[in-house]
């Protein structure tokens, strides 16, 4: 008992740490941008020094012999490199196309699709407080899309979809061949992301300080932040996981907003408690029905 305990309370720290790190990349974003970093020249950068520190990364916490196991991909892998690279490129245009609120709440309904594609393709089921989340998700998204109409917000609210529906896609990948080591797919498809972008970047017109910071985004912030989330489910629930992962939504938008003083809009605000409600809501009763289950089991 005390075992399963001690690992519970690693897996609860080692996914909460994860967010934590995660929470300032939109700001970091931001501030390159403020430094003349293009979109098209921080998706460069944040793809090949994510990629480069997730193999890093990946060395250190599998130990010797890692990276062998590292490089054997298969099609499942290469599939989900697609995916990833579309929605990392996805989500920088997004952030840099609309606000960072707008963004992170949209992106918060990945595991929505992920559950709609796994029915689809998977025939997994999904429980009807699953199907009222999405339908109160999507109302809260159509509040934040109808505000943004004929804006050019909009084209950000559309990537930020594009990255929901990608990170939906990779999940159920990733549930589909459960055996298969998908930390490969992510570092490709960071790598495979900031290729794409080559003609339309220009990687050295940023400041100094822009070039520090993205440094330090893409080799150390990102890495960190997508290693240890990738180690968290191993330890606790899924439900439990992306009840930790809203935290971002919240506290990514509230950093912006201490730091630069970026404001959220009234719809923002209406659409986002509809969406983070719903989602809290689907995670806590999930996890609450699973410990049940446990409880009656046993």
């Amino acid at each position: 008992m005390k075992r399963g305990l001690s690992t519970h309370a690693h897996g609860l720290l080692i996914t909460v740490a994860g967010v934590l790190v995660l929470c300032p990349d939109t700001l970091l974003i931001r501030l390159i941008q403020a430094e003349g970093g293009s979109e098209w020249s921080i998706a460069f950068w944040r793809g090949i020094l994510t990629a480069l520190g997730l193999v890093a990364f990946y060395r250190f916490a599998e130990g010797d012999g890692s990276l062998k196991r590292f490089f054997r991909i298969d099609r499942w892998v290469l599939a989900a490199t697609l995916t990833m690279a579309i929605q990392a490129l996805a989500f920088v245009l997004s952030v840099a196309n609309t606000s960072v609120a707008n963004t992170l709440i949209i992106v918060a309904t990945g595991p929505l699709f992920t559950a709609l594609f796994a029915w689809a393709f998977l025939r997994e089921r999904p429980p009807l407080r699953t199907w009222i989340t999405m339908v109160a998700a999507f109302a809260g998204m159509l509040v934040i899309f109808y505000h943004d109409l004929g804006n050019v917000s909009l084209l950000g609210d559309s990537l930020a979809l594009v990255t929901a529906v990608g990170l939906g896609i990779t999940f159920v990948i990733v549930r589909h061949r459960k055996a298969v080591n998908m930390m490969p797919a992510m570092s490709m498809g960071k790598f495979v992301s900031a290729i794409a972008v080559i003609p339309l970047a220009a990687p050295f017109e940023m400041t100094v300080t822009g070039l520090g910071l993205t440094l330090f985004l893409g080799l150390v912030l990102l890495p960190l932040s997508f290693g240890l989330l990738t180690l968290g489910p191993r330890y606790i629930p899924a439900p439990e996981v992306s009840l930790f992962l809203l935290l971002e939504t919240v506290l990514g938008p509230l950093i912006v907003w201490v730091a630069i003083g970026e404001a959220v809009s009234s719809s923002t605000i209406a659409g986002g408690v509809i969406i983070l409600i719903a989602l809290a809501g689907n995670a806590i009763v999930g996890l609450t029905t699973r410990n049940y289950s446990k409880t009656q089991a046993i």
